[in-house]
């Protein structure tokens, strides 16, 4: 049998880049100290690239056209027998760059999939799940936004101009309350 995924990414990821797992099977976010992220499972890891000892600033120059974007926090964690990586931004008042942040996440862990698959022979499947979260504390979302959207696999989320990498995961735009439970994302 394969070994989990969230192993193999948390052996791979260097340490400066772990985010904390509470005993709960938690996370919270180091940038966004109000935002709890719960996980159905104790085979969870979490990390962000939205920080200055990331991967990208040492490989890319700052205005390199959108390639040093990255989202906010990767979870990825298996449940069911069924391996999840949720990619997540969060956002305060627009929604600028996120489209580039979830897809240079996606990327990214296309990146970290293909070399796990090649030398520590991972082969299970993955589903991208995207999360963009608006900041807690808001009583709405910003006009005209819905509070809970998904997109099945291959069908085009509309206009608004994401990626086709992103349209083919499934998208959920969410109000944060400060407590997001992943557990309602995949089941």
């Amino acid at each position: 049998m394969s070994r989990k995924l969230a192993e193999l990414f948390k052996e791979t990821i260097n340490q400066k880049l772990h985010l904390e797992k509470k005993k709960d099977k938690s996370w919270s976010l180091k940038d966004i100290p109000e935002i709890t992220i719960r996980t159905p499972s104790q085979n969870s890891f979490c990390f962000s690239l939205d920080c200055r000892s990331s991967p990208l600033s040492a490989l890319f120059k700052s205005s390199s056209q959108g390639i040093t974007k990255v989202c906010d926090a990767i979870i990825v964690l298996s449940h069911k027998d069924k391996t999840y990586i949720f990619i997540v931004e969060q956002k305060t008042q627009t929604k600028r760059d996120y489209e580039k942040q979830l897809a240079n996440g996606k990327y990214f862990c296309d990146w970290v999939l293909a070399l796990l698959k090649e030398h520590c022979k991972y082969n299970g499947e993955v589903v991208f799940i995207f999360l963009l979260c608006w900041e807690h504390g808001k009583k709405w979302l910003p006009k005209g936004e819905s509070q809970h959207r998904n997109t099945p696999k291959g069908e085009p989320f509309g206009s608004d101009g994401l990626p086709q990498d992103v349209k083919n995961g499934l998208f959920y735009e969410v109000k944060n309350d400060g407590d997001i439970n992943l557990l309602s994302f995949i089941e």
